[in-house]
């Protein structure tokens, strides 16, 4: 009667008795259980490869030849199953099949990452990932010592030679941060890569070391030398990136980097200025304080003569279009303290004038003392003898805001608002010979400042006779008379003008008194003037 075994003894027992038939061998088990002997030798191992390649390719392409080694890569887990030897010596496993050919051929390198199907998680192993980037560099030709050349090395490439899943899951798709781990001992420069990793510039420290070597490059002697550069400069370095984070404009990364440096961005001279910049006003009053200062300007007044090309080539001209092209508004929205008079102002836009038009009577009062002082009048009532060739004949009366004003008589209402003008006595003939020697008197005291200028003065000659003059210089002994005349003209004692008396005529003979005779209204340069006397003073 049979004893009944347990199954799992029949079943060995069953396999015993079928191994030993005579004819049958060992049944062959995968590479992985198989012993250790059986595949201890690599010439052993080359030769089941080589069939196994040999055979797969003959399947495949009908007995081809010349197989190289690099026909590894291309082979497919599904060809690794399809081929009995492979499935034999892998057991299906791309890993194994690395593993063997690492021994048959051990001269050769072989690029795990290569391989059409390689094996889940090669990349986590670091040595791997050192592997794959020294490799490259020898593909692309850079050795050792010629490690910059990796900064010209495009994301393209690195994923062409298989790199691109590596780099992007285990360094944030930075080739900076692969390389450092690659090549740890070398100093790698974020801004060179073609790709800047996007934390790179919220260091501040990467941010200087950047301009400190943008400063070697550009060859910055000094830190005035940066207004010179251009922002395509810094994007030519690698800092395109950089600039956005300071709204596109170099000076704001050298003020937030230096700041105990007076960066003044108007004095970039191929960066426009930040949208909205003049419109802050501590950016304006910057700017003419800082003006000030390379014009020599020791006070406010002295921006009276400053010329609009001046404050063009200090880079002011956009701040002065906020104001219509004036300097004038622009000046009394900086120092709304001050009080600004337009008529002093070397150059009178038309905006400026149009300004004063609109502005308070106090403008226009101190518009008309300063004629008052120029013409040297002693009383309101002086203003009727004013005539217009006299206001024409000092540079310093700007006639152009009269004319806006309307006219003397109009001007004068809104200076003078509470005296009581009368308009028919402007203008008045034979009133205006008093007016005209004041004039004259004020041009001779710019020529002679130290001389008195005596005026309707009775001087006496070197006989003892008297000279009645309309205006007199004691020290010069010289004296001019003014003509009413119009045929007159300017005369030396010889001339005979018609409107002489003959008595004044007489006494203008006086010896050791040189004079000149002068058309009423004749207007005079200070120069002109200064040169007629000359040639009429005794050698």
């Amino acid at each position: 009667m049979l004893r009944h075994f347990p199954s799992t003894l029949r079943s060995r027992r069953h396999l015993l008795n079928k191994t030993r038939c005579i004819g049958q061998s060992w049944p062959t088990y995968p590479a992985s259980r198989r012993s250790a002997s059986s595949l201890s030798d690599a010439s052993v191992i080359r030769q089941n490869l080589d069939d196994a390649l040999r055979q797969l390719h003959a399947t495949e392409a009908g007995g081809g030849g010349n197989e190289t080694l690099d026909r590894w890569y291309s082979v497919s887990v599904a060809q690794i199953k399809s081929s009995p030897k492979l499935l034999e010596l892998t057991s299906g496993k791309v890993s194994n099949l690395i593993r063997l050919l690492g021994k048959a051929y051990p001269e050769h390198e072989w690029h795990e990452w290569r391989f059409s199907s390689y094996q889940k998680g090669l990349w986590t192993n670091p040595e791997v990932r050192t592997k794959f980037f020294r490799s490259l560099g020898k593909s692309l030709g850079i050795s050792n010592t010629e490690l910059e050349k990796w900064y010209d090395v495009s994301f393209a490439v690195i994923e062409k030679y298989g790199g691109g899943s590596l780099i992007q899951k285990y360094y944030a798709s930075s080739l900076q941060n692969a390389l450092a781990e690659a090549y740890p001992d070398h100093r790698w420069v974020s801004w060179r890569f073609s790709r800047v990793p996007s934390e790179t510039w919220s260091d501040p420290a990467n941010q200087k070391d950047f301009v400190l070597w943008a400063k070697d490059q550009l060859k910055i002697a000094k830190l005035d030398d940066w207004y010179k550069i251009s922002n395509s400069d810094i994007e030519k370095l690698g800092g395109a990136s950089l600039l956005l984070k300071h709204k596109r404009h170099f000076g704001r990364l050298l003020q937030t980097l230096f700041p105990e440096h007076p960066w003044h961005l108007w004095r970039f001279e191929k960066i426009s200025l930040p949208n909205q910049f003049w419109k802050d006003a501590k950016n304006q009053y910057d700017f003419f304080e800082w003006a000030s200062r390379q014009l020599g300007l020791t006070s406010l007044d002295g921006w009276y003569s400053t010329t609009f090309e001046q404050i063009q080539s200090l880079g002011g001209i956009t701040l002065l279009n906020e104001y219509g092209g004036s300097l004038l508004p622009a000046l009394r929205a900086v120092y709304p303290n001050h009080n600004w008079d337009v008529w002093r102002f070397n150059q009178v836009s038309v905006g400026a004038s149009q300004a004063l038009l609109r502005s308070e009577n106090a403008a226009w009062t101190r518009f008309a003392e300063e004629i008052y002082q120029i013409l040297h009048l002693s009383s309101l009532e002086d203003w009727y003898r004013v005539s217009r060739p006299q206001l024409q004949s000092d540079p310093r009366i700007k006639m152009s805001l009269i004319r806006r004003a309307g006219g003397l008589y109009p001007m004068l209402c809104r200076a003078y608002p509470h005296h009581s003008w009368d308009s028919t006595r402007f203008g008045a003939s034979g009133k205006a010979t008093g007016a005209y020697s004041r004039s004259l008197r004020a041009q001779l005291k710019i020529i002679f400042p130290k001389y008195d200028i005596l005026e309707n003065h009775s001087a006496s000659s070197d006989s003892g006779e008297r000279l009645d003059v309309d205006l007199y210089i004691p020290e010069l002994k010289f004296g001019i008379l003014i003509s009413r005349s119009r045929n007159s003209k300017i005369a030396s004692a010889k001339d005979e003008p018609d409107d002489i008396t003959t008595e004044r005529l007489n006494l203008s003979t006086a010896p050791g008194i040189s004079h000149l005779i002068i058309e009423e209204g004749r207007i005079f340069s200070v120069s002109e003037l200064e040169y007629l006397i000359n040639t009429n003073l005794p050698k």
